[in-house]
């Protein structure tokens, strides 16, 4: 499984399909969704399905069309360790898929109302953010850290009744590092099969821009935050009231 920055492929797809980009002359060009006379086969087509990111060169000060791998890929960060048996376990890139296959045709359905039907995708939406979330490397290590938390013992024998166990030491200690990857795999796809869970709790607006004029950004804050904080007035922006 290959890593790469999915939170842009689904902003950059979104801004795409306005008549203007992220502040970037070059996303005119765009074809836009298939026609039903034009073949997906198209040098066009074929194009921006090899380079459906759109990234800005900041030595260049331009918006320039590239591929996950010209941005970057982690081979194998998604996996289970080698000698997992994939029979018995749902492979990360299945549950990934189903989203992922989905998210296109949700995309040009909300394009074609100019979004203004985006509500009745928004549970999708929300699911598919939360996949994100999920997977991102900090969820990823945040995860990794409660794991090495774990304490256990090596089964040894199970006892004819099927019920009891012997272990080989009485005194858990942490697991091994084939053992936290896995877990720390497993948790994150639970985490992604949550659905959208305390998302649901929240009232959502769509942004977007067809104006490359008044282009808008998101925030680097956190979305929500859970737990102790120091006590000092929070900042919004600006324009705050």
């Amino acid at each position: 499984m290959e890593r790469w920055p999915r939170a842009t492929v689904m902003v950059a797809h979104m801004e795409r399909n306005g008549t203007r980009g992220p502040g970037s002359e070059s996303l005119r060009s765009d074809p836009g969704p298939l026609h039903r006379n034009q073949r997906p086969t198209s040098p066009e087509y074929a194009a921006r399905q090899d380079k459906p990111l759109w990234c800005f060169q900041r030595h260049t000060q331009q918006w320039e069309s590239v591929s996950p791998r010209e941005i970057a890929f982690g081979k194998g960060y998604y996996d289970y360790t080698s000698e997992t048996d994939y029979s018995a376990v749902a492979h990360p890139d299945s549950i990934f898929a189903i989203l992922e296959r989905e998210f296109p045709q949700k995309r040009e359905q909300m394009a074609v109302s100019q979004f203004e039907t985006w509500e009745q995708h928004k549970d999708f939406l929300l699911e598919y953010m939360q996949m994100m979330r999920a997977r991102f490397p900090l969820a990823m290590q945040q995860q990794e850290a409660e794991v090495r938390k774990l304490r256990g013992s090596r089964i040894t024998s199970v006892g004819p009744d099927r019920r009891s166990v012997t272990v080989d030491s009485i005194e858990p200690r942490p697991l091994p590092e084939h053992a936290v990857r896995n877990w720390t795999i497993s948790r994150m796809l639970q985490d992604v099969q949550a659905g959208i869970s305390w998302m649901a709790n929240y009232d959502w607006c769509l942004r977007y821009t067809d104006n490359e004029q008044e282009p808008f950004c998101t925030t680097d804050q956190a979305l929500i935050v859970m737990g102790t904080i120091p006590d000092q007035p929070m900042s919004f922006g600006a324009n705050e009231n």
